[in-house]
């Protein structure tokens, strides 16, 4: 792998566990595993949730269309899913996209001037680059505040404004490339978290400022962790993992186990609903 690109997946998995980390680096792009339903589902939902906010889904039949013209059914079968998972995956999917079609985020006073926007910019000093998609950018011209959106299927822990996540600090980083076009003086996170049982998205938002200063110091972290990121660790390097060898770990186990049963993957999609 080129250690020269990095995403906050990649320093959140560093963090948590540095074998994991290095035996997903060593296997990188060697082969490509049959993906899961429900990651495909995800990625499809994320991309008709991206068409309603450009505006070109606004309807029931709106959505019955592109569902119709775009469903994955090829990729659903070669993740080795029987029709039964795939029925259910499609009305899940159906209801999601209905729901957020009847009422979108949008709040007032904000204009939307990115959808589904891939932002990459070198880190100084580190030379290495971070890159991020943000599904949505509201900017607010009355009080020059920018807003980024991001939408979750499951709820995710919430953090506070003293404690930003990874992927918060580096949406906050590739925000300055946007400030020539956009000249904020605040930005904030806003996650939207949909399900197939809302009828409005209004009561699952959270929004959250990131202050300047705090950005700051929690950025500097990153930096310390993407200097040894870049570079492959040593035997002494991986032996302080955050766990020890025979204890259970979710990272090393979810990359060791590239190809999941039908049962598990099963599971996995009533989790997606949650």
């Amino acid at each position: 792998m080129d250690r020269t690109l990095f995403s906050p997946s990649m320093i959140e998995t560093y963090r948590a566990c540095r074998r994991a980390y290095e035996l997903a680096s060593a296997s990188f792009g060697q082969c490509a595993a049959s993906r899961s339903v429900p990651s495909i589902c995800r990625q499809f939902v994320r991309r008709g949730i991206s068409e309603i906010n450009r505006g070109k889904i606004v309807s029931a039949n709106d959505v019955q269309t592109f569902m119709g013209k775009h469903w994955p059914l090829e990729m659903m079968e070669a993740s080795g899913a029987d029709g039964d998972l795939v029925a259910r995956a499609f009305l899940f999917t159906y209801k999601i996209l209905m729901n957020y079609a009847k009422s979108p985020y949008r709040p007032s006073g904000s204009e939307v001037v990115a959808i589904a926007l891939k932002a990459r910019s070198r880190v100084p000093h580190v030379r290495v680059y971070l890159e991020d998609t943000f599904d949505m950018i509201l900017w607010y011209p009355a009080r020059k505040h920018l807003e980024i959106v991001e939408y979750e299927l499951r709820s995710k822990r919430t953090f506070s404004s003293a404690w930003p996540t990874v992927s918060a600090l580096v949406k906050r980083f590739l925000c300055e490339r946007l400030r020539v076009r956009w000249p904020f003086e605040s930005v904030s996170l806003t996650t939207v978290k949909i399900s197939s049982a809302n009828l409005s998205v209004s009561s699952s938002v959270t929004n959250i400022e990131i202050d300047e200063l705090i950005y700051k110091v929690h950025f500097e972290e990153i930096n310390k962790d993407l200097e040894v990121m870049k570079r492959p660790m040593d035997a002494q390097e991986l032996g302080r993992s955050c766990h020890k060898a025979d204890e259970p770990c979710n990272y090393c186990q979810s990359i060791g186990k590239r190809q999941m049963k039908d049962s598990v993957i099963a599971e996995d999609f009533l989790s997606l609903s949650a």
